[in-house]
């Protein structure tokens, strides 16, 4: 596209907040809202930036079914669990357990640890094995992953923007890519569209513009682009589970679940005990279970992504579940068709012909057209209904 480009990437930017008092559409005269793909920002980032469904890396949320090769090998942990009733001990067990073994457990009960492998690939971690932007020769990548040691995601968002201001004024940059994380923060922990939300919102904008401003003044004719992953909506309505009532303790010969925030997953060798599981998720009336259809289309279409999916209507989430007993103020992770969870597509250029809503295969076509020389070629998109 240009002599340079400078990537400012907003984690849970929703298309519905852009609309409501931001200036960057000032700056960006380009604007597009970008439907996501299916799942958490682990999936969702990747299918922004390569272009690549979870079928196709092979990969769906961040923790796996993978008995034999999970977070720990026994169930010794297991008795651990007798603080599952009461969150203050509970979290401070799961504590104490992360800093062991190195890994986050969330609030995934002990003795299931055995079964869950955390496989997910982070798309800004050295080690991310899939082409993007990210790796072109000359681009400059700053992220969470490069201020670990910085205690808050405010903190690191500031140094990653003192960061991207030092390489736009070094010549030998072909490229910048910002990756902050703070609205993504807020938006689950301050309900969105309330104050709080609209005052980090407008911070990291702020911050934003500062950037924008210098990268034209060095690179008059480069290209400027702001976009984010998916969008975030104001959690209303609570789905309880009581699936070990009804089904008892899981085991790999009856069935096993995972439950996170919107997404429920299930599997089960037993076919007609898994056609009661199906009929027992899809009986809440803010969940609805995937079709094999769907899941195809949504590129989810893995058996071993789970012999069930279920996922909760908009503004709606499981509470409890392996994220905690608490609901978030806000949450993503909700099928693609909802308009509150499109992100944002903002640039300075004309990027091509395309529909006002850009599919995150589409803005994978994009980035890496705007750094040439790479492996990936420009990706048709897959419409969601």
């Amino acid at each position: 596209m240009s002599d340079a480009v400078l990537v400012v990437f907003i984690d849970a930017y929703p298309y519905w907040a852009l609309q409501q008092g931001s200036r960057l559409p000032a700056l960006l005269p380009i604007v597009h809202a970008v439907r996501p793909g299916f799942g958490y920002s682990i999936n969702c980032q990747t299918e922004l930036f390569t272009g690549l469904t979870p079928d196709e890396v092979n990969y769906w949320c961040e923790y796996s079914y993978e008995p034999g090769h999970g977070v720990v090998r026994s169930g010794a942990l297991g008795v651990l669990d007798v603080f599952r009733p009461w969150r203050p001990p509970n979290r401070a067990w799961h504590k104490v357990v992360d800093r062991i073994l190195g890994v986050g457990t969330k609030d995934i009960p002990f003795s299931y640890l055995k079964y869950f492998a955390k496989s997910g690939k982070e798309l800004f971690a050295s080690d991310f094995p899939f082409d993007s932007i990210l790796k072109r020769d000359g681009v400059r990548v700053f992220s969470y992953k490069d201020f670990p040691r910085l205690p808050t995601p405010e903190a690191r968002d500031w140094a990653i923007f003192d960061a991207g201001l030092d390489a736009i004024e070094d010549p030998e940059t072909r490229g910048v890519v910002l990756a902050l994380g703070n609205l993504d923060r807020v938006g689950h922990w301050e309900l969105p569209g309330t104050e709080p939300y609209w005052a980090v919102r407008d911070a990291i904008e702020q911050r934003t513009i500062e950037v924008i401003q210098a990268f034209g003044k060095n690179h008059p004719d480069g290209t400027i682009i702001v976009l984010s992953d998916h969008g975030m909506s104001p959690v209303d309505t609570i789905v309880s589970l009581d699936i070990e009532g009804k089904f008892g303790a899981p085991s790999p010969e009856r069935y096993i679940y995972f439950v996170e925030g919107t997404i429920l997953r299930i599997w089960s060798p037993d076919a007609q005990l898994r056609e009661q599981l199906h009929s027992y998720a899809g009986g809440f009336p803010d969940v609805e279970v995937i079709t094999p259809e769907e899941r195809i289309r949504l590129g989810v279409s893995n058996p071993s992504f789970g012999d069930i999916i279920a996922v909760t209507h908009d503004h709606a989430m499981f509470v409890p579940s392996f994220w905690g007993v608490l609901p978030s103020k806000g949450m993503h992770g909700y099928h693609p068709r909802y308009e509150t969870g499109f992100g944002i597509f903002l640039c300075n250029r004309p990027v091509g012909e395309h529909d006002p809503i850009l599919e995150a295969r589409q803005v994978a076509g994009i980035l890496n057209a705007a750094v040439p020389d790479g492996k990936c070629a420009a990706i048709e998109p897959v419409l969601v209904s």
